[in-house]
């Protein structure tokens, strides 16, 4: 596992249970103290936790928006089974609108092979996502 997995599987965990451990989750990714210690560092420095001794806290900032790259690491396969759930009610020439969430950018990404879709707002992270590439026809971005 890398260590930003396991840092925002600590920051789940966090925010799940408020509190954890440094003993248990040294235990649990079969890694040294120190090391959980330094992801409970980065996490208290981002301001997501707050240290005291022997484990963490949930700290205040965790109630605001996480990064973009933080969310679109977090809950991968569920973002993933919703929009493959999601991708089979769209049909081609249908009229989306899309947040810019990370979980709207995995359904991007199961929409390469639709056509004529017509998607409001997310216009560069749907293309970035697409690759580009939309099965023959075209795609209509709408503002």
């Amino acid at each position: 596992m890398l260590a930003i997995e396991r840092k925002n599987e600590i920051l789940d965990k966090l925010r799940a249970e408020q509190r954890v451990l440094v003993s248990d989750l040294a235990a649990y990714y079969h890694v040294t103290e120190e090391t959980i210690r330094r992801d409970l560092d980065k996490l208290e420095k981002e301001g997501y936790a707050t240290k005291p001794y022997g484990g963490a806290i949930l700290g205040n900032s965790t109630k605001t928006d996480l990064s973009y790259t933080i969310r679109n690491k977090t809950n991968v396969e569920a973002k993933n089974q919703i929009a493959a759930i999601a991708s089979r009610l769209i049909e081609d020439g249908d009229h989306l609108m899309l947040d810019d969430s990370s979980t709207s950018l995995y359904l991007a990404k199961k929409l390469k092979e639709k056509k004529n879709l017509t998607v409001d707002d997310l216009l560069k992270k749907f293309a970035e996502a697409s690759g580009g590439e939309f099965a023959n026809d075209r795609m209509m971005l709408a503002k």
